[in-house]
């Protein structure tokens, strides 16, 4: 528990991931040791979180790992986290209703789709569980969050979706 409450120097962090990239089998050049553990400094947890989504990088594409790609996917660990009472405002702003609303155990029509997609777009913006965001949505249960995020996830084959969905998170991050 300590030991992630610890900085580091960037090559501590770089002995690290050289350490669990040879452990896990995760394909990166040596550059892409080093730009992680510089980019990442806030703790070893934080470095760790990163080196694992270099890793699901690694093994989704079955490829090594290039800079190109590492900065891409270590710009996306850095960015500030979002609070939820951020996107539960601007979704219920744009739906013209009140978080309360949104808290509510209701299954109405008017009320169902925009919790659904504020839910969505807490799991995507914040390092939140399913749990938490339930919890945030008035004790929603966590397959209720599941469920809610597939069903956004599903229904973006829709540009009108897609292009309202992009428009909220650009003006939740701007906030």
């Amino acid at each position: 528990m300590e030991r992630h409450r610890q900085l580091y120097s960037c090559a501590s962090g770089a002995a690290m991931l050289g350490k669990g990239r040879a452990k896990d089998r995760m394909i990166a050049s040596d550059e892409v040791v080093r730009l992680a553990a510089s980019a990442i400094r806030k703790s070893i947890a934080e470095l760790e979180r990163a080196l694992t989504r270099l890793q699901g990088l690694s093994s989704a594409t079955e490829r090594p790992v290039d800079c190109r790609a590492a900065r891409i996917a270590l710009r996306r660990a850095a960015a500030p986290a979002v609070e939820i009472g951020c996107i539960q405002k601007m979704v219920a702003d744009k739906y013209s209703m009140s978080v309360a609303d949104l808290k509510t155990r209701s299954r109405s029509v008017e009320v169902v789709f925009p919790r659904q997609l504020a839910m969505y777009l807490a799991c995507i913006m914040t390092n939140l569980s399913t749990r938490d965001v339930g919890r945030a949505f008035g004790g929603q249960r966590q397959d209720a969050v599941t469920r809610a995020r597939d069903k956004i996830k599903r229904m973006l084959d829709d540009p009108f979706l897609v292009e309202m969905v992009n428009g909220l998170t650009q003006r939740i991050r701007e906030r």
